[in-house]
């Protein structure tokens, strides 16, 4: 299973700490399998985004979109693409991104580039 780009994975077995658990991920970069981690509490140093449970049923309530590192997982461990992000989510993570003081220029450049040629398609 090939998540897309703004899809929202699940992931069996990812690696945050202090120990590796169930996460949902916005994917980022399908042949790198990178994403950033949906958090369910906005904590600054996580640098985050809000993500609606209106907007995405399987949430089970409002959550966040955590900006600050971007998390690599293995295909072998999605369970489901759950659901993707609107354009006008896409476009927030973009600029929230763009302005991350909290990612290197290396960490943002691919980020940037991926969230723009989906744009451009969609």
């Amino acid at each position: 299973m090939t998540p897309n780009i703004g899809d929202i994975i699940g992931v069996k077995y990812c690696p945050v700490r202090p120990q590796p658990k169930f996460k949902y991920l916005v994917c980022l970069d399908p042949l790198k399998m990178i994403g950033f981690v949906i958090n369910t509490e906005n904590r600054e140093h996580f640098y985050c985004i809000p993500i609606l449970k209106k907007d995405h049923s399987f949430l089970k309530w409002d959550s966040f979109i955590s900006c600050s590192n971007p998390i690599s997982y293995e295909e072998k461990n999605i369970t489901a693409i759950h659901s993707s992000l609107s354009r006008n989510e896409i476009i927030e993570l973009y600029n929230h991104v763009n302005s991350a003081k909290k990612l290197s220029l290396i960490q943002k450049k691919p980020i940037l580039q991926n969230l723009d040629s989906w744009l451009i398609k969609n």
